[in-house]
Parts: C-alpha cells; structure tokens; sequence
C-alpha cells in the first residue's frame, strides 16, 4: 500500500530533472513493485508478451479485459511521448512582458 504512495511522489519529483515520458513512466512503475507481488516481473519495463485479466485459468479468449499488444502498446507510448514533447516545444508557458 506504501507504494501507491511513493511512487507518485517519486514521479512528482522526478519532474524537476526529466519530462514526462516512458523513461519516467518506467520509474514510477519501479517504485511501484518495489517489495511486492509481482516483483519478479522486470520492474520498470514494458511488458514483451500479452497478458489478460480474468478469472484463474481463464484464457485469453475468455478474459474479462485484454489490453492491447506489446506493439501496439509501445506505438502509442513513443506517439504520446512525441505528442507531449511537441506541446511542451510549441506552448508558451510564461506570459510576455
């Protein structure tokens, strides 16, 4: 439970030095299995395979939520982080004088 403290604040002050971004996002995801079930996935990767939600034994046909493909996953990560720096390169984030 601690981690769903920490890790946001991790991420929170990470933002100080490094722009939101799949590096950042792979931290915060570090923190967050820090110590947990689960740890002995690799922290603070995208994921390689495709995984589902559902009851024990189910199977991907048969699950209650499939999220996309590794690929697909990765695409629109690298498309949002591309999205988030053009923003941030064409917002004027201060006023004129």
């Amino acid at each position: 439970m601690v981690n769903y403290i920490r890790a946001p604040e991790h991420g929170i002050n990470r933002l100080q030095t490094l722009p939101l971004s799949k590096r950042l996002l792979n931290e915060v995801h570090a923190v967050l299995l820090e110590d947990v079930r689960g740890q002995s996935q690799p922290p603070g990767e995208l994921r390689i395979t495709q995984n589902w939600i559902g009851e024990p034994g189910c199977t991907l046909e048969t699950a209650t939520f499939v999220p996309p493909p590794p690929d697909v996953m990765i695409t629109a990560l690298d498309d949002l982080e591309r999205y988030l720096h053009s923003e941030v390169q064409s917002s004027h984030w201060f006023r004129s004088l």
